[in-house]
């Protein structure tokens, strides 16, 4: 159901039209159980609700196409929401929070860890593994925060860079790194280099100048550049910028690994609450974790058995608990 049927019509968030749109490209988690207030001036839209694995068929790279060309879809989301079904993405829908929202549930929103490296390791047989021993080969897709307007290099793709082992190693060269990150404000494609090449130094690597193994610049990034999103507004604030739409497309999985589904079905609710709180079938039909068609190159096999499996497992909590 497209939202614009839960809010009733246009949504007024308070921004400028000089308000600028971000994307965010990479791997991220909530920290299930937070409550922040959102900032004035900021609006959070998130495409996937509490515990998702996913953002399903998303049907992400007409999303991109439309962020990076300056849609008025993707421009002023606030004031074109709910008057086309296109922003709504066909099955997704995009929830806003701010913090003038009329829905106690969207004054707020969950803390995220945002990692800026949208990187995964596959087998020989092409399926997702999870340690370098295991890997055959290391894929990885644009990464970092894009502001709208601006189309980087290799935005056509889903895939920029693709390596093979050598001789037990993946490496990665200067310029691969800067075509994943060539357009990002954050990170730029320069201080991940400077960043590697530290930790290069530190571990006595003896890659060639200029190259660097990818275990090496998955480190760089996971120490220097993961952020939260209230630090990333935070960044943004202390560069200057002061409003915007931060639209988050990525997985909403628990960064805690062991939060109980309850508690996601809990949060579910809240995020849904005001909205959608009086139609019992959609409510039913979001706490028990509905199942969309994913498409390709946005997430990966073992990540869909994931996550029928966990909405098998909180249908039935949920409807063992009425």
């Amino acid at each position: 159901m497209p939202r614009k049927n839960m809010t009733g019509g246009r949504l007024d968030c308070g921004l400028s039209k000089e308000a600028n749109s971000y994307m965010l490209l990479g791997h991220a988690c909530d920290f299930m159980g937070t409550n922040v207030p959102m900032p004035e001036g900021w609006v959070y839209i998130t495409t996937a609700v509490c515990g998702d694995y996913t953002y399903g068929d998303l049907l992400f790279r007409e999303m991109l196409s439309d962020f990076y060309n300056n849609s008025e879809f993707i421009q002023s989301p606030c004031e074109k929401y709910g008057l086309s079904k296109k922003f709504s993405y066909d099955k997704i829908v995009m929830n806003f929070h701010y913090k003038n929202a009329p829905d106690i549930g969207n004054k707020s929103f969950q803390e995220m860890s945002f990692y800026p490296l949208d990187n995964g390791l596959l087998d020989k047989n092409g399926n997702t593994c999870y340690t370098i021993n295991e890997a055959d080969s290391w894929e990885c897709s644009k990464s970092g925060v894009y502001i709208n307007g601006y189309t980087p290099s290799h935005s056509d793709k889903s895939i920029v860079v693709m390596l093979f082992k050598n001789r037990g190693k993946i490496i990665i060269t200067e310029d691969q790194i800067h075509d994943i990150y060539e357009g990002s404000i954050y990170p730029i494609a320069e201080n991940v280099i400077e960043q590697t090449k530290l930790i290069k130094q530190e571990k006595g690597s003896l890659e060639p100048e200029g190259q660097y193994s990818i275990t090496d610049l998955e480190e760089a990034v996971s120490r220097n550049f993961k952020i939260t999103m209230s630090q990333l507004i935070d960044l943004l604030e202390k560069s200057g910028i002061n409003e915007g739409y931060i639209i988050n497309p990525l997985c909403r999985s628990p960064c805690n690994q062991n939060v109980d589904n309850i508690d996601i079905a809990r949060r579910r609710a809240n995020s849904l609450a005001g909205l959608n709180a009086n139609d019992a079938a959609d409510m039913e039909e979001y706490l028990g974790g509905r199942r969309i068609k994913r498409t390709k190159n946005i997430k990966r096999k073992t990540q869909r058995k994931q996550k029928f499996k966990r909405g098998r497992s909180l249908k039935k909590k949920t409807r063992s608990n009425k």
